[in-house]
């Protein structure tokens, strides 16, 4: 699960307002909409407890068939995510379902922009059984790390949202190329932190290999979360 702190665009809600904590600072209000990453089951296999999950979230990232995910996985969120009054995001990775699109893939910029833009549309299409659109976009795994730090990554992935649909917002780690990039796009741009994940020292998501740099005592999830919002 990751909080999204919004500082300069429209939340991505579309059903109830997210959650707000208001920092008690004069000076400064800051509204968190909390996300998590989802529908990443295939065929016969759940993965995660989305049902579950999307009871106390605000935005949605569901999977898009590449990484994981598949048509009829992605209908049956879409639909619950609506039910919820959560915004339904698309959450696209590397064509890489045996690695659950964690290992590095190196393209050339128009094709992942190919492949972001296929995958959004996909999405947008089961959302449209609904009557919603895609309001967010999130990089899955590896993805979001080259993109964190790849300018030609980041700026492909802008151009498919761009293309599809400018509204939509480009969800980044602050400080990454990605938020660089939407900005250069003039794209709306949101401003992740994650909960449950350790960073290095530039801003960008430590290594799942490193030992312990993937928080699972809530205690501490919990902390740092605080941290990044008051922060």
């Amino acid at each position: 699960c990751e909080s999204g702190r919004r500082r300069d665009t429209q939340p991505a809600s579309t059903g109830r307002p997210p959650d707000q904590r208001h920092c008690e600072r004069p000076d400064m209000s800051i509204t968190v909409n909390m996300n998590a990453d989802m529908g990443e089951g295939f065929g016969a296999y759940d993965i995660g407890d989305d049902a579950g999950i999307l009871k106390i979230i605000r935005s949605a990232s569901i999977a898009c068939g590449m990484h994981a995910g598949d048509p009829g996985t992605m209908r049956r969120v879409v639909r619950r995510a609506k039910e919820e009054g959560c915004s339904i995001g698309a959450h696209p990775g590397f064509n890489d379902l045996w690695g659950f699109g964690r290992r590095r893939i190196d393209m050339h910029p128009d094709d992942l922009e190919n492949l972001i833009a296929y995958q959004i549309g996909a999405l947008n299409g089961m959302a449209a059984y609904v009557g919603e659109k895609v309001t967010h976009v999130k990089p899955h795994g590896a993805l979001n790390n080259m993109a964190a730090e790849n300018e030609d990554y980041a700026l492909a992935i802008g151009r498919a949202i761009k293309a599809v649909d400018r509204d939509i917002i480009y969800v980044a780690l602050s400080g990454s190329e990605m938020e660089k990039a939407g900005r250069k796009l003039g794209l709306k741009v949101a401003l992740e932190g994650y909960c449950d994940r350790q960073y290095d020292d530039d801003g960008n998501l430590a290594s799942r290999k490193i030992p312990g740099t993937v928080i699972k005592d809530p205690a501490v999830a919990v902390k740092q979360v605080v941290h990044q919002v008051v922060n």
